[in-house]
């Protein structure tokens, strides 16, 4: 009897001894393939998502940078390239609204031709100055006229030689 119990036990302990192996054989297993799962999962991921994607944060090309500035200030009215854009010498890339220069040209000329007449009107009075001058001197010699008149006429003529010099400068 106790063969026989001793060999119960041992079957016992034969099975016993299996279920233990399983156990750890389970709690080894379902860690691994969990970890192989998820490692699975991320190269799916990169594969699918991340492996096509150029970031440009420190990439760098072969190019030409220029500073482009404009020689005036103005509104841009039309913008013909955009940043990055290859263009070629010559080529238009912005316009500006010319409104306000063309105002300025018209306020110019009308100033030049303010000029322009205020110059004719004071040659004029130089010449009626200069006259009056040489008829005024005549009539002085001849006691014709006042000293006080003839004052008046040179003085007359001095304004006029001083308002042609400022219309010529």
């Amino acid at each position: 009897m106790t063969d026989n119990m001793a060999n119960e036990n041992l079957e016992e302990r034969g099975q016993g001894t299996s279920k233990v192996s399983r156990r750890r054989g389970t709690r080894f297993l379902v860690p691994l393939l969990l970890v192989v799962v998820i490692a699975g999962a991320v190269a799916f991921y990169w594969y699918e998502f991340i492996r096509g994607w150029v970031g440009t944060d420190d990439a760098t090309i072969d190019s030409d940078p220029v500073t482009i500035s404009s020689k005036i200030l103005g509104r841009i009215a039309a913008l013909n390239a955009d940043e990055g854009d290859s263009v070629v010498a010559g080529e238009l890339l912005v316009q500006i609204d010319d409104s306000d220069l063309r105002a300025q040209e018209a306020e110019a000329r009308a100033s030049l031709d303010y000029v322009r007449q205020n110059v004719r009107i004071t040659k004029i009075a130089l010449d009626r100055a200069k006259d009056d001058f040489s008829r005024d001197s005549i009539q002085f010699l001849e006691h014709a006229i006042t000293r006080e008149q003839f004052d008046h006429t040179r003085n007359a003529l001095e304004m006029a030689r001083a308002q042609q010099a400022a219309a010529l400068s």
